[in-house]
């Protein structure tokens, strides 16, 4: 059966990324069950209806299946719009569909949603439709049936994941998405991850509603040596330098980092990137990192203010324990990257003040600051429509950027005030230290930055080596 996977990145600050983890899992699956005849439209940094036509035309799927994300949600919904043939069976899983599987009802063309893990929902659909059977008992999906919705609880979590094959990056290689201008090069060459799922309940996250939504363990690991294998495996096919781990909590099962870092550090030895938490519990394991090879070392920060921290964003560490966390992962040497997020729900500017002290005296290499994008189904999303901030069930307009404009109506903190502040941030926090960075940061925070990264997007190494070093 001919399978068309459909993946956009449009309109995001920060740019594209080359990459979707679970979208190769997927196509991996299905290839592992006898599926191979599998494509990939990748969409970035524009929407491009030409390219999406062109491909259904020359391919002539007969099963598509989107990613869908909120900020993505209003692109995907035109190209479903655009499918010719009503015999084509269409589908949409990630995050958005899962927690707001109502979209099913808002798209006329849109034949089932998957509500969960998808592996075994996409295989099931496809299965049935290959013996000509429509897939309204498959679990985890919602599905039309005449004029009705049949809704079929989701199984519960995959508990081994190593029983998953090794992802298909031919996927993205053969989509050939050339057009990535990412601010961090992730592609199929250098992502890779060590589990599934967040133990953490973060108000602006949605992965705590992801957990709810199946039976059994939403966090679950990969063994050392089946990632360690997969690493050699794409060094035998790909030029790899370095790499990057996307795991929301690389660090967070110690007795795996020991293994993986014993192995990592003997076969494989490249430098690569990856997110830690606040605060780290043993500084031996951030040495064992180091030594096997890590490089930048990320932080979710958020803001500097702490009962904002604790008692709204649910995230439970002192401005103490993240000075600490950093200064730790600096004196071995580590790159340092913070996160942080600019209006909240309910944040005010003399709360942003704070943050903007606490990173100028963290001083991190980098920082990624992003402006509060609401996600439907999150305890902020509920927080910013309760308080009157947000309209419940709002669209987004075409033209929207994420994270570079506010979308909640706050009059102690506006819009227009947001992103002044997050502009001058960078520039603040870092000329008493360093003009250049300061004034680099400034430039890609103005309304223009997208454009000029995408303009020196050829440069992107140079240009790192020339603002960090």
């Amino acid at each position: 059966m001919r399978i068309l996977f459909v993946y956009t990145m449009i309109n995001l600050k920060l740019g594209s990324y080359g990459f979707q983890y679970g979208l190769a899992s997927l196509s991996a699956y299905l290839k592992k069950h006898g599926q191979r005849d599998i494509r990939l439209c990748y969409m970035a940094p524009h929407y491009d209806a030409a390219q999406f036509q062109r491909q259904v035309a020359e391919f002539k799927p007969q099963v598509i299946a989107f990613y869908v994300t909120w900020d993505q949600y209003r692109f995907v919904k035109d190209l479903l719009a655009l499918v010719p043939d009503p015999a084509v069976f269409t589908i949409f899983g990630g995050p958005h569909p899962t927690l707001n599987p109502g979209c099913l009802l808002d798209c006329e063309r849109l034949d089932a949603v998957c509500v969960g893990e998808g592996e075994r929902v996409l295989l099931e659909v496809v299965s049935s439709l290959e013996r000509g059977e429509r897939p309204e008992g498959t679990a985890g999906l919602h599905v039309k049936h005449g004029g009705r919705i049949v809704k079929n609880d989701p199984a519960p979590f995959l508990s081994d994941i190593d029983s998953l094959p090794p992802v298909d990056r031919e996927l993205f290689a053969a989509a050939a998405p050339s057009r990535h201008f990412g601010l961090k090069p992730i592609s199929h060459r250098n992502a890779f991850r060590l589990t599934r799922g967040c133990p953490f309940g973060c108000a602006f996250c949605s992965n705590k509603a992801l957990a709810a939504k199946q039976a059994g363990r939403y966090v679950r690991c990969h063994s050392a040596q089946r990632v360690v294998a997969e690493i050699q495996e794409c060094r035998r096919r790909y030029d790899i330098q370095d790499l990057v781990f996307l795991d929301d909590t690389f660090m967070l099962n110690e007795e795996l980092v020991e293994r993986f870092c014993g192995l990592y550090g003997r076969e494989v030895g490249l430098p690569f990137d990856f997110f830690g938490h606040i605060p780290v519990r043993r500084l031996e394991i951030l040495k064992r990192l180091k030594d096997a090879g890590g490089r930048r070392i990320s932080f979710g920060v958020e803001t500097g203010n702490e009962e904002f921290r604790r008692t709204v964003i649910k995230k439970d560490f002192s401005n103490e324990e993240a000075l600490k966390t950093f200064a730790c992962a600096k004196s071995l040497g580590f790159t340092t990257e913070a996160f942080i997020i600019i209006g909240f729900p309910g944040e005010t500017p003399r709360m942003f003040d704070d943050t903007e002290e606490l990173i100028r005296q963290i001083q991190p290499d980098m920082y990624t600051l992003t402006i509060y994008f609401p996600l439907p189904g999150t305890e902020l999303h509920d927080r910013a429509v309760k308080l009157g901030y947000l309209p419940a069930g709002m669209a987004l307009p075409p033209s929207y950027v994420t994270f570079r404009s506010s979308l909640l109506d706050m009059p102690e903190f506006p819009d227009r005030l947001i992103r002044r502040r997050n502009q001058w941030f960078g520039y603040n926090v870092y000329r008493g230290t360093s003009l250049k960075k300061a004034l680099m940061f400034f430039i890609y925070e103005s309304p223009w930055g997208d454009s000029l990264l995408r303009l020196l997007s050829p440069f992107r190494k140079g240009l790192g080596r020339f603002i960090f070093e």
